[in-house]
């Protein structure tokens, strides 16, 4: 995360092992001025295809996914966020969730182009 993701401040798996389904990874993001400390727990994971995640503390409440999927000699990026309005209530629930919401999604695509450059420079030729 911390190689793209603008909003990843720290991210700590609280066990040794490898990242499997339970694990429990310690996040502390910031967004809009706010330091966020949550955690969140893997729900799926199958390396180089797809992971799942819950916030199971903290205050966003939310699930998400990523899927990596061939596309014409390319790949596609899917990722998705189910979360209650206002970022899972964090930014005052309907009242802001318009702007937040733009907001996350034009910091979002930042990120996605800085995480396309990232993985395309670890797999350029040397």
């Amino acid at each position: 995360d911390h190689l793209w993701s603008s909003t990843a401040v720290e991210r700590r798996v609280e066990t040794n092992e490898p990242i499997q389904v339970g694990s429990r990874i310690n996040a502390v993001d910031k967004f809009l001025g706010r330091r966020i400390e949550s955690v969140f727990e893997v729900t799926e994971h199958e390396p180089n295809r797809r992971s799942g995640i819950r916030f199971v503390s903290g205050p966003i409440r939310a699930e998400g996914s990523y899927t990596l999927e061939p596309m014409d000699g390319a790949t596609r990026f899917r990722w998705t966020l189910d979360a209650a309005p206002g970022l899972g209530g964090l930014y005052l629930g309907r009242v802001t969730d318009p702007v937040v919401t733009w907001i996350f999604r034009r910091r979002l695509q930042r990120d996605l182009r800085q995480l396309k450059s990232v993985l395309e420079a670890q797999s350029a030729p040397s």
